[in-house]
């Protein structure tokens, strides 16, 4: 999948809690690991976040062990669950900020112009949060050592953060690999993996026992397509519009590939474990919804449904690869009264 995990947030003791002058430790500002209230993923931690009421301007500093090029991805993705909203507004200001450094252009430098408000729509749940890269400068995005986090506002709150991702989305070929990596050399049958690949006619398939997943379809889904914008980037100079995108339905078929009908039915059992009647497909950090369906025979590759055996999923996707357009928040409105009595 065509993303880099940057911070798993799974080591509190990596992080700095410091003063607002960046250098003296901060009494008002902590963080501890969190193993109860986590996303999906392989580590089962988050880093919870605890501020106080005086905590404006105190900082989280984390330093990463050596420099990461983001130049080849779009966005960071991260996943908050916090004990307030903020929306902006005066009464729910925004908390939190994001911001990162390099050692070129450290995250506080006047020149470091690139920050993010982190909003909250519902307290006490997990969000997600789509930070652009586009507008971070080269000499930050080529090699970023810095992340850092600094409260904007009285406290006090809590919340939890996880997985701090780099991503670019390539709507199919994430999808495709995060079934791989559901499949993917994880059933082990007679002391050896069991690889899963997904079908191209024009590539050589595995030796037996393999598990094949074969794309049938790309389907647009206008029922699943909103034709509105949504706010996202949240900063100092105002926020951008993000195009919702556009959704399709891509159907897959998973079949078994075994010298015997036992090793057969057995890699049937294993993809039924793996992928559910209704579940999640979790993508670049998000989960997506997948199914199981059952595709009229004509509908299936060669029009008939042949020997062996296929599952059939529809998994429901976005392509919303279209770049946001930058928004200035109002700061003031004008009426104009025409004095002129009837």
């Amino acid at each position: 999948m065509a993303h880099l995990l940057v911070e798993p947030m799974d080591t509190a003791a990596a992080w700095s809690a410091l003063a607002p002058d960046g250098v003296t430790p901060s009494t008002e500002l902590s963080i501890a690991d969190e193993t109860t209230q986590v996303r999906p993923g392989t580590d089962g931690h988050s880093g919870r976040i605890t501020a106080s009421a005086t905590a404006a301007g105190h900082l989280l500093r984390r330093t990463l062990g050596a420099p990461v090029d983001l130049t080849p991805y779009r966005e960071l993705r991260l996943w908050l669950n916090a004990s307030r909203v903020a929306t902006g507004a005066p009464a729910q200001p925004f908390f939190l900020e994001v911001r990162l450094g390099s050692l070129a252009l450290p995250a506080d430098a006047a020149s470091n112009t690139w920050n993010r408000f982190l909003p909250v729509a519902q307290a006490s749940t997990w969000e997600l949060h789509r930070l652009s890269l586009d507008d971070l400068a080269p000499a930050t995005r080529s090699a970023v050592v810095t992340l850092q986090l600094r409260c904007v506002a009285e406290g006090p709150f809590t919340c939890c953060l996880d997985d701090v991702l780099a991503v670019r989305d390539e709507m199919v070929f994430d999808v495709e690999a995060a079934l791989l990596e559901r499949l993917h050399n994880v059933l082990v049958v007679e002391g050896s993996p069991v690889p899963a690949e997904v079908h191209s006619p024009d590539v050589a398939p595995p030796a037996k026992p393999y598990l094949r997943v074969t794309p049938l379809g790309v389907e647009p889904s206008d029922a699943r397509t909103p034709s509105t914008t949504v706010r996202s980037d949240f900063s100092s100079t105002g926020f951008r519009t993000r195009p919702a995108g556009f959704a399709y339905d891509l159907w897959y078929q998973v079949e078994a590939f075994a010298s015997s009908r036992a090793d057969e039915a057995r890699l049937l059992d294993f993809a039924l474990q793996r992928l559910p009647p209704r579940g999640d497909l979790l993508v670049n950090g998000a989960p997506i919804p997948l199914e199981m369906r059952t595709l009229p025979a004509t509908e299936l590759i060669g029009g008939s449904r042949g020997e062996r055996v296929g599952l059939v999923y529809r998994v429901l996707a976005r392509n919303d690869s279209l770049p946001a357009t930058g928004t200035r928040g109002v700061s003031n409105v004008l009426v104009a009264v025409d004095p002129k009595v009837a």
